[in-house]
């Protein structure tokens, strides 16, 4: 049998990218200033921060969910997030998914309690006073499925 396991080639750490100015030093605090990126990521960055699309293809455990949720949440810090709007619609297959990603959100959010972007899901599972509260009052983020879309 041959197995390959490609390592992922190592980037910056966003407290990096904060000091030369390509990210918000508060995309930093949120994401952790220390984690190391893979270049992938660092990539991804790059071609989000010229408005360009781009698809993201890698193994699992590479950091995919970074790749997006990294210029969207530096995006959001620097265009009012005081202003509660929907800017970023994350459309996932599977409420398994969305759970992931919404406690990988809670995670980071420890690194920075103080975050002023706010996210939140919207599944069949939501309880009818959390789809108000959402209506009321927008997250920034929006993670959701197909159906509910």
């Amino acid at each position: 049998m041959l197995q390959l396991n490609p390592s992922l080639e190592a980037g910056p750490t966003p407290g990096d990218l904060a000091a030369d100015g390509i990210l918000h030093n508060e995309t930093a605090a949120f994401f952790g200033e220390n984690i190391r990126l893979y270049r992938h990521q660092e990539e991804a960055l790059a071609i989000a921060r010229r408005g360009e699309p781009y698809i993201v293809t890698t193994g699992t455990g590479s950091g995919k969910s970074l790749t997006y949720l990294v210029p969207i949440y530096d995006a959001i810090v620097r265009s009012n997030p005081e202003e509660h709007q929907v800017r970023a619609l994350i459309v996932y297959p599977m409420n398994a998914l969305i759970n992931s990603q919404e406690q990988a959100l809670n995670n980071f959010l420890k690194n920075l309690p103080s975050s002023k972007v706010r996210f939140d899901q919207y599944t069949g599972q939501t309880r009818q006073e959390d789809r108000q509260r959402i209506l009321d009052d927008p997250p920034h983020i929006l993670l959701t499925n197909y159906v509910m879309l």
